[in-house]
């Protein structure tokens, strides 16, 4: 925001009337690049250890399909004015992202064996992706720790989710958080079978019992979900 901010401030002092002008870095990163910085800031800021190597906490998936391959706009006139961002600006904007929000709980291993992995994904086209990775891992047994609250379209998300999974339903522990009686009835509908529990600790540590060393477990549904894990 200080960046896109500061870009503007420029371009009201030096740009001309008239012109248009893209705010844009001419700093172009593939992923990977960006991953490895996250990674580094992530294992300076996190007090568990979780991040022990890059490779050991990233996952190479097959892209989407339709998945753009770049994004970039063309940011010459705004670098005229005296406007740029260096590598030393991303890494710092990450570090303040990071240092705020954490950054937790996009794709997370939280165990190897079992291995437990949360995911924000909250919408439609969030756990289809989240889905599509979880097809690709390979395990014996799959146990699905899922919550929502009560604002979502429910029926578009359960009918993403894989049938042969056993669930454990939870609400978290918000008052926007559906009730796990309603939970479990839409989805035994929709042929997804699972047991309720009154938190989501109390559902994760089931699945655990339940759990053996080469199967997964996947915690979701909601933000909310996720925050009561970590």
């Amino acid at each position: 925001v200080r960046d896109h901010s500061e870009a503007i401030f420029k371009v009201f002092k030096k740009g001309k009337i008239g012109e248009t002008y893209n705010i844009g870095a001419s700093n172009q990163k593939k992923n990977l690049e960006i991953a490895k910085i996250i990674f580094s800031v992530l294992k300076r800021f996190s007090k568990k250890n979780t991040y022990k190597n890059f490779l050991h906490n990233v996952d190479f998936v097959n892209d989407r399909p339709g998945h753009d391959k770049r994004y970039a706009i063309d940011g010459t006139k705004i670098k005229k004015l005296g406007w740029k961002i260096s590598d030393q600006n991303v890494r710092e904007g990450l570090q303040n992202v990071i240092k705020n929000t954490k950054l937790e709980g996009r794709w997370q291993v939280l165990n190897k064996k079992p291995l437990i992995i949360c995911d924000t994904a909250h919408n439609k086209d969030g756990l289809t992706a989240v889905i599509q990775q979880i097809l690709q891992i390979k395990y014996e047994n799959l146990h699905i720790v899922f919550g929502v609250v009560n604002d979502k379209n429910i029926d578009k998300l359960l009918d993403l989710l894989p049938k042969d999974a056993k669930y454990y339903f939870c609400k978290p522990n918000i008052p926007r958080g559906l009730n796990t009686s309603t939970l479990q009835k839409i989805s035994y509908e929709k042929k997804i079978i699972g047991d309720t529990f009154s938190s989501v600790k109390d559902a994760l540590e089931k699945a655990k019992k339940d759990a053996n060393f080469n199967d997964l477990i996947f915690i979701g549904g909601s933000t909310f979900v996720v925050s009561e894990v970590l």
